[in-house]
């Protein structure tokens, strides 16, 4: 990924991530495929770190929308 693209992901993610929760269920299903992806395949550190590090900068509507997924998760399983 070219340095620009990266600077612009880190200035918008916010509002890319708006974007993506207002479009369909496939295209929210490949963006968190992709984060996944992204996320289990870093070799810089623990992935465990990381989710922390994540959850320590979420906003509450962020942490309630990751647990009713994560609900939906485990009854699908």
């Amino acid at each position: 990924m070219s340095e620009k693209i990266t600077t612009a992901n880190e200035r918008y993610a916010r509002d890319i991530g708006f974007d993506y929760g207002n479009s369909n269920s496939d295209v929210q299903a490949e963006l968190l495929n992709g984060f996944a992806a992204g996320m289990t395949s870093s070799p810089n550190g623990s992935l465990d770190m990381q989710i922390s590090y994540i959850v320590d900068r979420m906003d509450s509507k962020s942490r309630k929308l990751i647990k009713h997924i994560a609900g939906f998760v485990e009854e699908a399983e």
